[in-house]
């Protein structure tokens, strides 16, 4: 409708793009989340970790060098580079499992790169539409994806475990008008997955796999 295609099979042929707005200011294809929403987006996810500590946001320059060496990366591409972005990200994975990256995209060009993203990262989920960290002026919802660092304990990854999948569930049934309610959830999830690691294997197996 604010693209102006709507109105259009009406006859009305003064709005949108008909009026003269740019056609890629309705498709950014070019624009990377942080770019489009501003600081209420990366504060949000900031404040999963409880501050920047030693995050790195990278710039599409620091895929390739800096991406592959940091130990917490916030991964913000544009969709047109998102493959580009996760082919990288994929291959910092490789060479350093015990490091956390984060994926930022707006959900476009999806045909590209949701397939790998789905592989690169340990847990996926949408921002929807019409909240103070994703405006609904965007037209499309935000994907975030996270990779948590292997573990030493079996299974190795929380992917698949039960603590996962009711992560993924709470996040589902966030309000689409409040998903700050999420930051809660993740932080939790971030602190339950570090202190895993001072646990004993048997402990581990218990809070993964409860009865």
């Amino acid at each position: 409708m604010a693209h102006g295609t709507d109105g259009l099979s009406r006859g009305a042929t003064d709005q949108g793009v008909m009026a003269g707005l740019p056609f890629m200011s309705f498709v950014s294809l070019h624009q990377d989340a942080l770019d489009r929403q501003g600081p209420s987006l990366l504060n949000w996810v900031l404040s999963w970790l409880s501050g920047p500590g030693n995050t790195l946001v990278l710039t599409p320059e620091d895929w390739f060098v800096k991406g592959h060496q940091h130990p917490t990366c916030i991964w913000n591409p544009a969709p047109a580079a998102a493959d580009v972005a996760l082919e990288q990200m994929a291959l910092s994975i490789h060479k350093r499992p015990r490091h956390m990256h984060f994926i930022l995209v707006p959900c476009m060009l999806t045909s590209r790169w949701w397939k790998y993203l789905g592989k690169v990262c340990t847990l996926c989920f949408t921002v929807p539409l019409g909240s103070d960290i994703w405006y609904s002026s965007h037209f499309e919802p935000l994907i975030v994806g996270l990779y948590l660092p292997l573990s030493r304990h079996k299974p190795w990854t929380l992917r698949g475990t039960p603590l996962l999948e009711r992560v993924e569930r709470l996040l589902h049934e966030m309000p689409a008008t409040y998903p700050r309610s999420g930051r809660v959830v993740l932080h939790e999830l971030l602190l339950q997955a570090k202190s895993l690691e001072a646990m004993p294997t048997s402990m581990v197996r218990t809070m993964l796999y409860p009865n």
